[in-house]
């Protein structure tokens, strides 16, 4: 059984990201400001860099402008530069859309966050989780039947691998009838067999507010999962109800866990801890 055991707060990070470069840890997430033309939510890009002992030594600013709501859902290192998985969201009330950019950023340029070049990602109406060899793990946005009004709608699982979509099928617990949505936030292969981690939005019975539950799967060929379970958490830190936006990262044979607690990052320190498979 998988299980996490939380150990300390940091600081409030919301959707986290993590680079381990040079023994430091960079964490990124989002903060949300008030756009100047449209009134409404803007999420823009923030970094923290913490040392071994997670100690924060500084608040680090992104100094490129970016225009639109802006996320990092993947750091890929590849050999002298970090890969950004760069969404930017339409800052709208009424139509959700977002496109998806590689952002290359040397590493010795990391600091700055001075980008050497963009490519954008051809695939629209999808959130990507993670671009895996040549797999893009992402979830498809549709439109929630039981509130067609609500502009996130839902996103569920649709896998694409060398251009051709799937939807992958699991042994229980993934409902593609009454999740409300579907994040991918871990993949590594070990031996023949995929370890994944990921979420589900789900929605209260009574009320349209939502939460999520953090569960892990395994598969042989990302196509049919199985031992699906929810996580255990243990939190003897702070008080929470449920978790989100898990970020694990892999730091001396072992791996950490970041999380945001239960109001999606906004108020609440984000968590940090062991995780063990």
């Amino acid at each position: 059984m998988v299980c996490i055991k939380v150990n300390k707060e940091l600081t409030n990070i919301k959707f986290p990201k993590c680079i381990y470069y040079r023994n430091y840890l960079y964490i990124y997430g989002i903060n949300s400001i008030i756009d100047k033309v449209t009134k409404l939510n803007k999420f823009i890009i923030q970094c923290f860099k913490y040392d071994n002992k997670m100690n924060l030594i500084k608040k680090i600013n992104i100094n490129h402008k970016l225009e639109s709501s802006t996320l990092i859902w993947q750091i890929i290192e590849n050999n002298d530069y970090f890969i950004f998985l760069i969404e930017q969201k339409s800052i709208d009330k009424i139509k959700h859309s977002c496109k998806y950019y590689k952002y290359y950023v040397k590493k010795t340029d990391l600091e700055d966050f001075a980008i050497s070049r963009i490519e954008k990602i051809e695939l629209e109406n999808h959130l990507i989780s993670k671009l895996y060899y040549n797999y893009t793990l992402a979830s498809k946005i549709k439109v929630d039947e039981e509130r067609p009004e609500y502009y996130w709608g839902k996103y569920l699982f649709c896998f694409i691998k060398d251009n051709k979509s799937y939807i992958p099928n699991f042994d229980k617990i993934v409902n593609y009838k009454t999740d409300k949505g579907h994040l991918l936030h871990y993949i590594e292969k070990k031996e023949d067999i995929y370890f994944v981690i990921f979420s589900i939005r789900h929605k209260y019975k009574n009320k349209h507010e939502y939460y999520y539950n953090i569960y892990s799967s395994k598969s042989k060929d990302l196509v049919k999962f199985y031992d699906t379970e929810k996580i255990d958490i243990e939190n003897n830190v702070s008080n929470s109800d449920w978790y989100c936006y898990p970020e694990i990262v892999k730091k001396n044979d072992e791996y950490f866990i970041l999380l945001n607690q239960d109001d999606f990052g906004k108020n609440k320190n984000t968590l940090i801890g062991n995780i063990i498979f």
